[in-house]
């Protein structure tokens, strides 16, 4: 059985194209069992398909939310 590491990574690879039928399999195995890395791959496809979409989000943030961001990205702390 794969471990949740070893599946994120393969639901990664399996994203771009890049898995073998053996890792499919064992993937699949690996979402009956763990909820957590399901939802992990639910939500990586709907930000793939969301940046495939065109969308730029930078450009639908504000100033006063880059600026939170960049201060959040600098200083963890502040979360």
């Amino acid at each position: 059985m794969m471990t949740c590491k070893e599946a994120t990574e393969a639901s990664v690879r399996k994203s771009q194209g890049k898995v073998s039928f053996r890792e499919r399999f064992d993937l699949a195995l690996h979402f009956m069992a763990c909820k957590y890395c399901r939802l992990f791959a639910k939500q990586q496809a709907w930000i793939d398909q969301f940046l495939s979409n065109g969308s730029d989000v930078k450009d639908q943030l504000t100033d006063e939310e880059k600026s939170s961001i960049k201060t959040k990205i600098n200083d963890p702390q502040t979360i």
